[in-house]
């Protein structure tokens, strides 16, 4: 489609075309609805009277290789109805792997139940990929966010209505307890361990287990991990033991199991970073000590081993690079040139003009660069309201107020700290708790921020320290209210991601990343603003925030995969640029960091094994009270507010 309709546009398109009985534009206009609301009752219903009425359904929508995925969706639809589920599945799959935002999971569990009941064959495979990709983590927390947990949730329905008829499926049965136990629906996975896996097996044990530890129960956690290490001799159930005892209040005992398991497999923990991480914690190591502090659950040394959570980037912009061998103090006061081949963000400037003038005014800086990029990262979107830059000719300079040094004393109080973005967060609702401020004017703690403190020195440069302060004034912002629409903090975040390209729009976005996951009704809108961001993203020079967006993002979950390999494609374009500037560099690259695999699931390293199955079905499958007649909008509950798609136009 060459435009891009509203919701109820195409819902209207639709009855003016079938006024006139044109069902090939009816069907193409209800495909334009399905895609923003597959659960849309006008538009099902409609749907339904055309191919009733229609001489030939199946040729009202041909596929083939240029179809928006909402033809796809009405393709399914189509074979669905003429009972053809295997080949309606696997094209809803399709679309539901690219776009897992969509409520198709309701389509799914219907077409299957349908399919039962008229003793059709399915093929899932299919269902089972899809699902894989849900639970392609592996780095295996103990608890997860609101907003996995509430996205997890949505297949809770569709996983029983799988276990139901598919039970003699060993990858159904584990993808099962594995989102089952993710959605805290802690009873039912024990039933699938207990019913589905025979009594002897590792699996039944394990999936015991990592229910119980994540329910809170963790003497029964660490009884079914014991039954599994008799049966198994996985020595990585030591580690799963340990933060078990650990996340009880355990760290003595956690730390015996850990010497126990380094005992009988010295070789396998020895590439281990959580091993290894909760290791030096419980050595009382100063530098963990000062980074996690005394309140630490065993999650933390997973977030600690994650970019933009446990650590900050380097700062790789060239002239700040180009005066990290010098000495900073000596700088000041010294009038020097910089010269940089692309311009860079205002942050930056900033950061040169207090090492070498002591204050925070970019205009006096004597700053030349050779190129723009075709991209220009100077350029604002939406004439933002909230805004702390502003350009003069090529030279940025603050625009908002100086801030109140109430504001300045909080940013301090957070930013003070060794950084550690899930104890930053935290500290920042308390923080934020009970105080009344002016919100606004921590965007001019941003571009006037304080001194470094005297006991930073040697620790932070200038360059960190700006950093610092500018996200602890994103999360200040983000930690002030607890509701989403209509709030200041929303007003305020948003608009500094229209603003030029800078540090402050990284500091914002890591903010907004926070809010998203603790408030999944944000997540719409964040993502939304995030992918409009990308296209403002230069692809020449250095630019930190391609590193930025893309892991920020990738944290939110059901993104549509096909956006997520776009930002894989910007941070593979930061690591090469990386490459070029540091070609000595032994670090890991950003996206080396984030695919490490920390420790995988242990339901993912076990063998799967048939024997381990036991061949019972939880429910009689044969007296299932599920009908299988009527509509699907009669089946699901209407959601005419259902997430809008922000895929390709159609």
């Amino acid at each position: 489609m060459s435009e891009q309709y509203s919701l109820e546009e195409e819902i209207q398109h639709a009855h003016t075309a079938y006024q006139i009985r044109d069902y090939e534009n009816t069907i193409f206009h209800i495909a334009g609805a399905l895609a923003q609301d597959p659960i849309n009752s006008e538009a099902l219903n409609l749907f339904d009277i055309v191919l009733a009425e229609a001489p030939d359904p199946q040729q009202l929508i041909i596929l083939n290789d240029n179809n928006f995925y909402g033809e796809v969706i009405a393709g399914a639809y189509i074979k669905a109805q003429a009972k053809d589920y295997e080949a309606a599945i696997n094209l809803l799959t399709q679309v539901f792997t690219q776009f897992p935002e969509l409520e198709l999971e309701l389509w799914l569990n219907k077409w299957l139940t349908d399919a039962r009941f008229c003793a059709a064959k399915v093929n899932i495979d299919p269902i089972i990929k899809f699902l894989q990709g849900l639970i392609s983590d592996p780095q295996e927390r103990i608890r997860l966010r609101p907003a996995e947990i509430l996205f997890y949730k949505r297949f809770t329905r569709l996983i029983m209505t799988l276990e139901k008829y598919y039970y003699d499926s060993p990858e159904i049965m584990i993808l099962g307890a594995n989102i089952l136990r993710r959605a805290e629906r802690y009873e039912e996975t024990q039933l699938i361990a207990t019913s589905r896996f025979k009594k002897d097996s590792p699996i039944a044990a394990i999936t015991q287990a990592m229910a119980y530890r994540a329910a809170g129960q963790y003497n029964r956690a660490i009884q079914s991990f014991e039954q599994a290490w008799k049966i198994s001799s996985d020595p990585t159930l030591f580690i799963e033991m340990a933060k078990a005892k650990w996340d009880a209040g355990g760290q003595k005992a956690a730390a015996k199991l850990l010497k126990k398991g380094a005992k009988k497999a010295e070789d396998h923990f020895k590439n281990n970073h959580v091993f290894n991480l909760m290791q030096r914690y419980l050595k009382a190591d100063k530098e963990l000590l000062d980074v996690l502090g005394p309140e630490i659950r065993p999650d933390d040394f997973i977030y600690l081993t994650s970019p933009l959570q446990g650590y900050l980037l380097p700062i790789r912009d060239a002239s700040l690079t180009s005066l990290a061998s010098l000495e900073q103090d000596k700088l000041h006061g010294q009038s020097i040139q910089i010269a940089v081949n692309c311009i860079e963000p205002p942050s930056v400037r900033l950061a040169l003009a207090m090492i070498t003038t002591g204050d925070h005014d970019i205009s006096a800086l004597e700053y030349i660069f050779d190129d723009i990029p075709a991209v220009d990262p100077r350029a604002t979107h939406n004439s933002p309201e909230f805004q702390v830059w502003k350009y003069e000719a090529s030279i940025p300079c603050q625009d908002c107020k100086q801030p109140a040094h109430n504001l300045v004393a909080l940013v301090l109080s957070l930013a003070h700290q060794e950084f550690y973005l899930p104890r930053w967060w935290a500290q920042a609702k308390k923080l934020m708790t009970g105080h009344s401020v002016n919100l606004q004017g921590f965007t001019g703690v941003m571009v006037y921020p304080p001194d470094l403190p005297d006991d930073m020195e040697g620790k932070l440069d200038i360059g960190q320290w700006l950093k610092h302060v500018q996200i602890a004034s994103a999360l200040l912002i983000a930690a002030s209210e607890n509701q989403w629409k209509k709030s200041l903090r929303r007003d305020i975040l948003l608009t500094l991601l229209d603003g030029p390209i800078d540090w402050v729009t990284e500091a914002t976005l890591m903010a907004l990343t926070e809010i998203g996951l603790d408030c999944p009704e944000s997540i719409p809108e964040i993502s939304h603003m995030m992918e409009s961001l990308a296209e403002r993203i230069p692809e020449t020079g250095y630019w930190s925030i391609a590193a930025t967006l893309p892991i920020c993002y990738k944290r939110l979950p059901g993104r549509p995969y096909y956006i997520i390999n776009s930002m894989n494609n910007m941070l593979s374009r930061y690591n090469d640029t990386v490459s070029v500037l540091s070609p000595q560099s032994e670090e890991q690259s950003i996206e080396d960091s984030i695919d490490a695999s920390i420790e995988e699931s242990l339901l993912h390293q076990l063998n799967i094994d048939d024997h381990d199955f036991e061949d019972t079905s939880l429910m009689n499958s044969d007296n299932a009270n599920d009908s299988s007649s009527g509509n699907l909008a009669d089946k699901v509950p209407n959601n005419n507010n259902a997430t809008n798609n922000s895929g390709p136009n159609h």
